[in-house]
């Protein structure tokens, strides 16, 4: 019942929204680095134009667990119950290793 009720279902999409577009903003910020977000809900790709597993090594030594998926591609899958708190966390992670690779 909890993950049909309308106020869950809303946070879904609210944390889905937030955090594609804090993704798209990185992509702008790191054009030679990440160049797309793709995916259905919080299940999110990140098209990479490094090598997908050197970023995902380096957000795996950050405690960020990603995954490969697809073509030159990171899957980012938060749990439905994720907090802002936890989505920031993650992309202040992801920006630090985007930021160093520079």
């Amino acid at each position: 019942d909890l993950i049909t009720a309308p106020a869950f279902t809303e946070h879904l999409n609210q944390q889905a929204a937030y955090i594609r577009d804090a993704l798209h903003r990185l992509c702008e910020q790191y054009p030679k680095l990440i160049e797309g977000v793709t995916g259905i809900g919080l299940m999110i790709g990140l098209s990479c134009v490094i090598n997908n597993g050197d970023l995902i090594d380096a957000l795996q030594q950050n405690k960020l667990l990603a995954v490969k998926a697809g073509a030159n591609t990171i899957r980012l899958l938060p749990p439905l119950n994720v907090s802002r708190d936890e989505v920031n966390s993650a992309l202040d992670t992801l920006t630090n290793v985007l930021s160093q690779w520079q």
